[in-house]
């Protein structure tokens, strides 16, 4: 379960931005599949979106720290014990959150068209 939390936060912060970038594009390839516009119209995501990325990607990862969390006080009889079985999770999840945001931070390539 926590790892579906992490994959749906990715797949958010890193798709969402482009679904709405290309849904002109989209629009125009569903009214006329079989003669596309050598320049398809594209859309620029306002800056926010960004920012939108990074809290998609916070509350995967937030959500997946929370079913680990939920699924070991389930899984071990003491509550110590259970804290005690996180410590490795919690620096994997730090991990994780780092390289994830470094990922989001690098600048993004628009997709080639080809006529």
């Amino acid at each position: 379960p926590s790892l579906l939390a992490i994959a749906a936060g990715y797949h958010l912060a890193h798709y969402t931005g482009l679904a709405v970038s290309l849904s002109p594009a989209l629009g125009m390839a569903i009214v006329s599949p079989l003669s596309p516009p050598a320049n398809p119209l594209t859309l620029s995501p306002p800056g926010w979106f960004e920012g939108l990325s990074i809290a998609y990607v916070l509350v995967g990862h937030l959500l997946a720290i929370w079913a680990a969390h939920a699924t070991a006080y389930e899984l071990f009889s003491s509550r110590l014990v259970a804290i005690r079985s996180q410590y490795p999770f919690i620096v994997v999840m730090i991990g994780y959150t780092v390289i994830s945001l470094w990922i989001l931070s690098l600048p993004g390539a628009t997709p080639p068209y080809l006529p």
